[in-house]
């Protein structure tokens, strides 16, 4: 769906084009039938597009910052998408309850990653987070007692939304895209990770994204 979407203005702006995309993230990057991985596979089509694939599942943003160096940094990539934040605002389901990485330090590490891609030379695209269906969630990982709250959402994407703002990157605002979405957005074996059909709505919204930011980019 997606290549037949974008397929002439792939060939317009990628063929001949050399760049290096580092995809940055957890699961909802690295997964197989992940929007991002369905961009990706696309991409390398064009032999002079270099994919650095250093997305960890179930990663958090501070221990994305502790291997940011040598697994992105060193390539020098023109362009990376940091979609991080699921993992870091997961919560236990008892009664001292928080956050794996509280909303200060997500904002504060999030800087810091933007602040060394782009002194480095990339365009970032920021994703905001996708929705979870909180009761399925808990029944999927019932043995590790993990959860979720609905206000974290509100939280963490104001954190990713501001600091696309701030620091000049491109935001890829998933959130509000979903909700032109219609059908289920969540896998029910785990209330978490997406379905096949918003993984292909995501993927063409991205898709677009990506374009234009390749397009301004080597403009």
């Amino acid at each position: 769906i997606v290549k037949g979407i974008y397929r002439e203005r792939m060939e317009k702006i990628l063929k001949g084009k050399k760049l290096k995309l580092c995809i940055i993230g957890c699961s909802f990057s690295s997964e197989y039938l992940s929007y991002i991985n369905v961009v990706t596979q696309l991409l390398k089509e064009y032999e002079n597009i270099e994919i650095i694939d250093a997305a960890v599942t179930a990663e958090t943003v501070p221990q994305t910052m502790a291997h940011i160096y040598n697994r992105v940094v060193r390539y020098k990539p023109d362009i990376c998408s940091l979609y991080m934040g699921i993992n870091d605002m997961r919560r236990n389901r008892d009664v001292y309850t928080k956050n794996n990485v509280s909303p200060r330090e997500f904002y504060r590490d999030m800087n810091y990653l933007t602040d060394v891609l782009k002194r480095y030379g990339s365009q970032v695209i920021l994703h905001t987070l996708t929705p979870c269906n909180i009761p399925a969630q808990e029944r999927g990982v019932s043995d590790k007692r993990w959860t979720y709250r609905i206000d974290d959402w509100d939280i963490f994407n104001a954190i990713i939304r501001e600091i696309a703002e701030v620091k000049n990157c491109v935001l890829n605002d998933q959130t509000r895209n979903l909700e032109k979405f219609c059908g289920p957005v969540n896998i029910p074996e785990n209330g978490l990770h997406l379905t096949r059909e918003a993984q292909e709505f995501l993927a063409i919204h991205f898709m677009d994204v990506l374009l234009n930011t390749i397009e301004c980019k080597f403009e």
